[in-house]
């Protein structure tokens, strides 16, 4: 675990990592002259740990993350006889990059970003992982250009101020997504795309026309590229998934399951259960509970600690915590969020922290490659229909679950704010992908799931844990979209070629089980009733001063003796908090930085 800095024309600052303190408590500073002014890179990282921060001749890299196939790395960079140290996975990926430049990158498994420099060359390199699961931002200041793991790290920098970029924080009030764009809620902060890179050079950032432009070193395979019949597809999807346990299993430290009783975690518990560590230690696991059968599933949870053995820690979420847990969630995150169940996670990884666990394993990712969520089998099945299908409620093409109408945002949002909102979620991402197959990549890419990792490593990075998930391996996951739609959905079953991988490992009972409650429907309960007094408070206090981004007429009629409202309205006041919340927390201006 680490927190990574690199800049260049901006003078070193102590706050660069220590306001990260909590990815790692060891700090570590690399300051070189350049045409282009100070380049500086600094780390911070785990206490007795492997260095983040690596140099060999030139070459000097800042990294954040895991290889999992870092004994391999090293065997191959140690052929082509280089003369340097290779003691961490640091200074085994600066040494792949410095040999082989960008085409090291698809060699390259695990979790990780880094950001490369070349003193001889002048030029420096920032790179992602090819799903997001570890973060990297960029951001454009007027001496200069600044990249680091978290957005909190460039206001450190004297004369910066955190300013709203309208359009990402429309799309938050509006549609509650985040993380679909490599613009951020901050202006002038891009994040570096999942499996993307940016590369410049000296001589750009002198004459001041450098402009940060992002390139794609991975890209999804072809959906439908992989033609197998469906029991070799059962085998070798099962032997992947088995591979990538065991490979995020293999780091040191103590690990744990992030369990929740559902078929994607229970499986991750069926192959732990299997495999050789079993015999010596049980599985460590930690479930958020709500306190409602519909989505602790209890009976589902109980049958996988009976075939499993795994000893169970369990944490409480309410509403009240949802409020109590608010601003220190909000504040690691960077960036808001729309779910009021997300305070579950925090206190969950609170729990593990306490219990000293090191890293944990997740279970997301399979609904993304494999059809798991209703409304993919919805529009996968309207288009076998020849139907259309419209995921969103807006007028201007929002693809998500309990967003206004574009007549309701002009209701409760200023007609300044709105202006320069533009609201597009849809139309930018290409045509609409219409068969499963299709869906599925698109989802990778433009759905929940680069916000979940965003919030998966920075809860667990709040806590001093590290987070795998190994239905991201790029082996399952070229896989699974490699296959396109085949023998994922055969009639009304979700997931099938999960399910039928999985049989012997995990209980019967969790391969037929097909409900899931939704956690927004849950939320609504919520706020309909033990928040609802909560959530009008907090309303009240971001609509007052903000009044360039809100209508705060539209608001007045909202008291605490009124809780029967609509799900897309509870919804929408939760996110109006979480943003009030938000923007006082970081200070954040409502001018432009520009």
């Amino acid at each position: 675990m680490a927190g990574i800095w690199a800049s260049i024309g901006l003078d070193p600052c102590a706050n660069f990592t220590s306001v990260v303190s909590h990815r790692g408590g060891e700090r570590r500073q690399a300051c070189f002259e350049s045409a282009a002014g100070m380049v500086c890179m600094e780390s911070t990282y785990r206490p007795g740990g492997p260095r983040a921060l690596a140099d060999a001749g030139e070459w000097h890299m800042v990294f954040d993350g895991w290889l999992y196939n870092e004994t391999e790395q090293r065997t191959q960079v140690l052929r082509l006889h280089w003369p340097h140290a290779l003691d961490s996975a640091a200074a085994v990926a600066l040494a792949a990059f410095a040999t082989r430049g960008e085409a090291a990158l698809p060699g390259l498994s695990g979790c990780f970003s880094f950001v490369v420099w070349n003193a001889a060359t002048g030029e420096i390199h920032a790179v992602r992982d090819r799903f997001g699961l570890k973060p990297l931002y960029v951001y454009e200041h007027p001496r200069g250009i600044a990249f680091a793991s978290e957005i909190k790290q460039f206001f450190q920098l004297p004369g910066s101020r955190a300013s709203l970029d309208r359009k990402r924080c429309a799309d938050f009030l509006i549609a509650g997504v985040t993380d679909h764009s490599t613009a951020t809620m901050f202006e002038r902060v891009r994040r570096v795309p999942a499996g993307g890179l940016i590369s410049l050079s000296i001589t750009s950032l002198r004459t001041g026309v450098c402009v940060p432009v992002f390139r794609q070193w991975y890209r999804l395979p072809v959906p439908g590229s992989i033609d197998i019949g469906e029991e070799d597809a059962v085998a070798h999807f099962r032997e992947l998934l088995f591979a990538a346990v065991e490979s995020q299993l293999g780091q040191s430290g103590k690990a744990a399951l992030c369990l929740s009783g559902g078929l994607d975690s229970a499986s991750i518990a069926g192959i732990w259960a299997a495999g050789p560590r079993a015999a010596t230690r049980p599985l460590l696991a930690f479930k958020a509970s709500f306190g409602d059968a519909r989505y602790d599933e209890p009976e589902l949870l109980r049958s996988v600690l009976e075939s499993t053995g795994a000893r169970i820690h369990e944490t409480h979420c309410g509403p009240e915590e949802s409020f109590s847990q608010l601003e220190p969630l909000i504040w690691h995150l960077d960036e808001p969020s729309a779910r009021a169940s997300l305070a579950g996670q925090w206190l969950l990884f609170r729990l593990a922290a306490s219990m000293q666990v090191d890293y944990t394993l997740d279970g997301q990712g399979s609904d993304e490659q494999l059809g798991g969520y209703t409304s993919m089998v919805e529009e996968h099945h309207a288009h076998r229909r020849g139907e259309s299908f419209a995921p969103g409620a807006s007028s201007r093409s929002v693809p998500s679950s309990g967003g206004l109408t574009w007549q309701q945002a002009q209701t409760w949002l200023s007609a300044e704010f709105l202006s320069g909102s533009n609201l597009e979620l849809g139309s930018s991402n290409g045509a609409r992908p219409r068969d499963l197959g299709s869906i599925c990549a698109h989802r990778m890419v433009f759905g929940d799931l680069p916000m979940m990792m965003r919030q998966n490593d920075r809860i667990g990075m709040a806590h001093g844990i590290e987070t795998h998930v190994p239905f991201l391996d790029e082996r399952v996951v070229e896989f699974s979209i490699g296959l396109g739609s085949r023998h994922k959905l055969p009639g009304q079953e979700t997931k099938h070629l999960l399910r039928r991988a999985m049989r012997g490992l995990v209980p019967r009972l969790v391969l037929e089980s097909r409900v899931k409650g939704s956690y927004s429907a849950l939320e609504c309960e919520w706020l309909r009733e033990r928040g609802w007094r909560l959530l009008v408070r907090v309303v009240r206090q971001t609509t007052a001063t903000m009044p360039r981004v809100f209508r705060p007429e539209a608001f007045a009629a909202i008291t605490p003796e009124q809780p029967q409202q609509a799900k897309d309205v509870l919804l929408f006041l939760w996110r109006v908090a979480v943003f009030g919340v938000w923007a006082k927390r970081f200070e954040v201006s409502q001018e432009s930085a520009t």
